[in-house]
């Protein structure tokens, strides 16, 4: 057999396997259901109907069930003082055919609220939920549920609760069709590779690229061991992962900005991808645990309802991050505390306590790949949580990369804001906002790439660059103005007319028809009830129609501040809940993006653009801007507020490229060798990502 048969045997072999243990994983887990119950001989108190001192959104009927006939509905149990409780079961009459959701409270001292409450499942085909404290003394109890249900009585235990997985959860069908679907999909593969033959294409990428691979990883291990001795060091001869990981980065980013000299000059993506991955993965890791970032219970859910095709059955601290649980949402302040809270969240990681409805969505998608083969090989949830958001480090790597590797010149402009502080940190939190910074790069780089250039653009270009432009908008389409810029492409470049508007008016239509839709949906179900008791989208609408000359006055005090210099360590240097970068630092970034807007030019910018490009991309970013802070004033903001609300200063990350790629028409000529103006960039702007990762994220981790 020749070598080539060998190679494309073992290729299949491989994309086989792959594909196997995906299919496997998006359809089953090894996880089984979590019980708990208290000790008979530890029983401190029952209560049943006769112990219900009060029915809100509910009340009991002849045959003692209790049913929904209200808003949060609850029941409450007559008030005693008990003591060193470590266990609650709730017991039922009769055994439920669905899950059933409930949320105990228990007023401690402090009275009834979120924090001192937990929710459980009643799984299907069960007549009890246990609930584990901590050892706690009760003066009070409230169950909340959703849907009738046939109370029996609440049984309270103290010594250790008696914990047990349950119920066989091997679902073999489940497995043999997705080895069967498996099947399918190479038989389809392979009969597409005998027309295109991309099966030699993949093995002739492998065989020239993987002595960089192994030299990268090299230069990794190499790093972490040397990291490893420093860190030792400087940790005062105790090791602490966190200054290990950081240590280890600095080595790295040595190593590949040596490494790099050849191609610095003329192939700058090179060495760009590799520092916004270690920049960004040294984030990841060297981050505490917790709400560090925006949104992450909300883009928690997006990545573990895209981890199956099937309920995916939640552990106890992935329940914790979905309701900002107390376990989750403090953030710790020293490594100690870190390590501890870590191990708690470890805890019960590997039992089921609820099931959610799968919901795959393109962004979260490579997570929840990534999420479902952990956990199909019984990771732990600091694993599974960390190592998930490694596919959107990845993705925001790669689209820097391609985006810069398409341009002639300007590379530099677009390091710079590929390396925005805060762009990074997002990159390494669960966001779909990487996605669209990412992709907005690419769509915009392959517009300059093209007007860069002599001859006319290619369907590959065009397809490539609206795709791009489509993905980003796709988590916000509030973004849509991006898909008119293929259409400012000067028409002596436009070889096939008909051909090249189809392509950029069909995506506009399917996406303008998309955000019309997502529009009419959320001003009808009422706005987004973090902004408060006060929002009513119809009713703020109403306000602006009737109230024009107020509205623009509050629109424009607010984008005063919005968009003043003071505000750009908003979008530059933010990380969220770990901390807020200077506005010096923030400064100087922007000062640098406007120096090499100004001076990384060529002749390949002179005359790239029409006037109209000028024009539109500064209307794009201020029409833009607008159109956000309209849409959160409707959706967050109380009716007829002089402020808006919600408005943060990330949003105009998305908008700096494509304004600042074509700003600054043919530039400054200054006479200077590449090689050395690209390392400059590169290293001033890999040092402020250092400099913020320990002034912001280490310091945490100490």
């Amino acid at each position: 057999m020749s070598k080539k048969n060998i190679s494309k045997i073992s290729l299949w072999i491989l994309i086989f396997s792959i594909l196997s243990l995906v299919t496997v994983a998006m359809v089953w887990s090894p996880r089984k259901e979590l019980k708990i119950r208290g000790n008979a001989d530890n029983l401190l108190e029952r209560y049943d109907t006769s112990d219900i001192i009060e029915y809100s959104g509910c009340y009991i009927n002849q045959s003692g069930q209790i049913c929904i006939n209200g808003v949060d509905p609850h029941i409450v149990f007559k008030k005693e003082n008990i003591k060193n409780v470590t266990t609650i079961v709730i017991k039922l009459k009769d055994k439920v055919s669905g899950d059933l959701d409930v949320q105990l409270y228990f007023d401690d001292g402090n009275e009834f609220n979120e924090n001192d409450s937990c929710i459980k499942t009643v799984f299907s085909g069960d007549d009890n939920v246990g609930f584990e404290l901590t050892n706690k003394s009760l003066k009070q109890i409230r169950i909340d549920v959703d849907s009738d249900f046939n109370f029996d009585d609440i049984e309270i235990y103290s010594g250790k609760s008696i914990i047990s997985i349950d119920k066989e959860n091997m679902h073999y069908e489940r497995i043999i069709y997705s080895i069967c679907f498996t099947v399918f999909i190479i038989s389809i593969l392979l009969f597409i590779d005998k027309k295109l033959n991309f099966s030699d294409t993949i093995i002739c990428f492998i065989g020239r690229k993987y002595k960089i691979a192994l030299r990268d990883l090299l230069i990794f291990i190499v790093s972490l061991v040397i990291g490893a001795i420093i860190a030792y060091f400087v940790s005062g001869l105790k090791f602490m992962y966190s200054t290990w990981l950081f240590c280890s980065a600095i080595v790295a980013i040595i190593l590949f900005i040596l490494i790099s000299y050849r191609t610095i000059k003329d192939k700058p993506e090179k060495l760009l991808v590799r520092l916004v991955f270690v920049s960004s993965i040294t984030m990841l890791f060297v981050s505490p645990i917790g709400h560090i970032s925006w949104d992450i219970d909300s883009h928690f859910k997006f990545a573990i309802s895209s981890s199956s095709v099937a309920h995916i059955g939640l552990s106890e601290p992935e329940l914790e991050v979905l309701t900002n649980g107390g376990n989750f949402i403090q953030n710790t302040d020293t490594y100690a505390q870190n390590i501890e809270k870590i191990n708690t969240l470890n805890k019960n990681s590997d039992a089921i306590i609820k099931y959610i409805d799968h919901n795959i969505s393109l962004t979260a998608l490579p997570s929840g790949v990534v999420i479902a083969l952990l956990r199909l090989f019984g990771a732990n949830f600091f694993v599974i949580y960390k190592f998930g958001q490694i596919p959107i480090v990845l993705v925001y790597s790669l689209c820097c990369y391609f985006a810069m590797k398409r341009l002639h010149s300007g590379k530099m402009i677009l390091a710079v804001v590929a390396m925005f502080p805060t762009s990074l940190f997002i990159a390494s939190n669960y966001s779909y906002d990487t996605w669209v910074i990412g992709f907005v790069m690419i769509g915009m780089a392959y517009f300059v790439g093209n007007c860069q250039e002599e001859g006319v653009v290619s369907t590959k270009d065009t397809v490539i660059m609206v795709i791009a432009f489509a993905i980003a908008i796709i988590p916000k389409q509030i973004y849509l103005a991006f898909l008119i810029i293929p259409f400012l492409m000067k028409r002596n470049k436009i070889e096939n007319k008909k051909k090249y508007y189809s392509i950029c008016s069909m995506a506009f239509v399917i996406m303008l028809f998309d955000l019309l839709l997502k529009t009419i949906f959320e001003t009808s179900k009422g706005g987004d009830v973090r902004g408060g008791a006060g929002v009513n989208p119809t009713e703020q609408i109403l306000y602006i129609i009737h109230n024009p000359v107020e509205y623009t006055r509050t629109l424009l005090n607010f984008l005063k501040d919005y968009l003043s210099i003071r505000n750009m360590n908003g979008f530059i240097d933010h990380f969220a809940y770990l901390g807020i970068g200077t506005t010096t630092v923030a400064i100087i970034v922007f000062a640098f993006l406007v120096f090499t807007t100004l001076t990384d030019k060529r002749e390949y910018d002179v005359k790239a653009y029409s006037k109209i490009v000028y024009i539109y991309d500064i209307l794009m970013f201020f029409g833009t801007v607008v159109l956000i802070a309209t849409s959160l004033y409707i959706a967050y903001t109380e009716v007829g507020s002089n402020t808006i609300a919600g408005c943060q200063s990330r949003y105009i990350t998305p908008l700096i490229y494509p304004l600042f790629a074509v700003l600054g028409g043919s530039g400054i000529r200054l006479k200077f060798d590449y090689r050395v103006y690209n390392y400059i960039v590169m290293i001033i702007m890999q040092s402020v990502s250092m400099w913020c990762i320990y002034q912001y994220i280490l310091i945490k981790m100490l």
